[in-house]
């Protein structure tokens, strides 16, 4: 095939250059640079067209290869916004969630708010369901004890019918999410040591 195709440019290029010169009042030297000129096209072309039939693409390939800028997250459940969200790559999932707005109903005791975001994840927020711990100690009603998930020891606090000399301090500052089947201590306020006068 190569021993073939130079003779056959040659005789092409020969040929239109007799033809030009005999046709035209331009020099000789001028029509060999113009003829030279589309030779060289004609090369680039065919090595263009043998890369692409081998499946390179050079125009397009080096942009499938490119980073992606934004995330796109798929947030649903119980959101007031559900739907996709293009986000920046150092987002986390409390910036997309400010984004789609959390509902009064939505359970947030498995979220971990500060964790990364990847490229076309699915968020789901599930609703808030009921839950069973236990009370005892200093309440009228020690036992079993429904309340719902996502519940802050800190609000338990003020759902809880306790004795007189209960001490609720320890459970106003606990804010972590109780947990099914979680046990509860209310303990009793220490009594002050009076001092007593010596005589």
């Amino acid at each position: 095939m190569i021993a073939k195709a130079k003779p056959c440019a040659w005789l092409l290029y020969t040929n239109t250059l007799n033809y030009m010169t005999k046709n035209s009042h331009l020099p000789v030297h001028e029509w060999c640079i113009i003829v030279l000129f589309c030779l060289i096209l004609l090369a680039l072309a065919g090595f263009a067209l043998g890369r692409s039939k081998k499946g390179e693409d050079p125009i397009h390939s080096p942009l499938a290869e490119m980073p992606v800028a934004l995330l796109e997250i798929k947030v649903e459940g119980a959101v007031v916004k559900p739907g996709v969200y293009r986000m920046p790559l150092s987002a986390s999932l409390k910036d997309v969630l400010d984004q789609a707005e959390l509902l009064p109903s939505a359970d947030q005791s498995k979220l971990k708010w500060n964790r990364k975001l990847r490229h076309e994840q699915t968020i789901r927020i599930p609703e808030r369901t009921w839950i069973t711990i236990y009370i005892e100690g200093a309440v009228t009603q020690p036992g079993s004890l429904q309340i719902l998930s996502g519940t802050r020891g800190q609000e338990l606090a003020d759902q809880l019918d306790v004795l007189p000399e209960a001490d609720l301090k320890a459970l106003r500052k606990k804010r972590q999410f109780l947990q099914q089947g979680d046990t509860i201590t209310i303990p009793i306020k220490k009594k002050r040591k009076s001092n007593q006068s010596m005589s």
